[in-house]
């Protein structure tokens, strides 16, 4: 992937989305600082780019700098005015802030984008995965295990769908769940264990498995996996 962001940058160096699509395989690569510079060049050849707003966010999430990431998933959510994604990361990033209210209220916004995509493709499991995440902020328990039951029945290999019911079961008081769909991600997903390790470092939803015996050992076993 970086290879060949590599070169499509250098034939065009001058477009937004080329520079977008070296910092997206830089963050996936794990070189955050160099992708943050990557993105945020992106984003100013380009002011509308919502892929690159969005990615620029989860960079700077995943960095500790919440109010950056803030900024960024908002101005994502009002390019892209169907898109919940960056609305439920935004609550995410609210409540790693401490701004609770605020974050129940975006995901409120986010709640409503949700149901208007799942009227038009009801069996959507990335939506019906990001819909459970979102409905635990609004204490919205039992229907959030359900969307999480119905996603991952329709798709039990996307390991995203199975990082955001593992949220919701985290924050529902399933801890046995949740650390079910973790492993599940470690054991069959390898690729995917990066990705796992950077996302769930800050996530809030997962603060009640913190502590836990089996979630550590589960996190100390990628972070062992990743310095090997």
């Amino acid at each position: 992937m970086l290879a060949l962001s590599d070169k499509a940058l250098s034939l065009a160096p001058g477009m937004a989305e080329t520079h977008a699509c070296r910092g997206m395989a830089l963050h996936v690569a794990g070189r955050a600082e160099e992708a943050a510079a990557t993105l945020e060049r992106a984003v100013t050849l380009d002011p509308l780019l919502f892929g690159a707003h969005l990615v620029y966010a989860l960079n700077c999430r995943d960095r500790g700098d919440f109010g950056k990431a803030a900024t960024l998933f908002e101005r994502a959510a009002e390019l892209r005015s169907d898109d919940f994604a960056a609305l439920t990361l935004l609550a995410n990033v609210y409540e790693l802030q401490g701004q609770l209210e605020l974050s129940r209220q975006t995901a409120g916004r986010a709640l409503v984008r949700i149901e208007s995509t799942l009227e038009r493709n009801p069996d959507a499991p990335e939506v019906l995965g990001f819909g459970a995440a979102t409905l635990v902020y609004l204490s919205k328990n039992a229907r959030a295990v359900e969307w999480a039951e119905r996603a991952i029945a329709l798709e039990p290999g996307n390991y995203a769908v199975r990082y955001n019911v593992a949220c919701a079961y985290a924050v529902a008081g399933s801890a046995d769940k949740a650390l079910e769909q973790l492993g599940y991600i470690v054991s069959q997903v390898p690729r995917a264990r990066r990705w796992l390790l950077k996302s769930s470092k800050n996530d809030p939803q997962l603060n009640s498995l913190r502590g836990n015996a089996a979630f550590e050992a589960l996190m100390e076993r990628i972070a062992a996996d990743n310095c090997s």
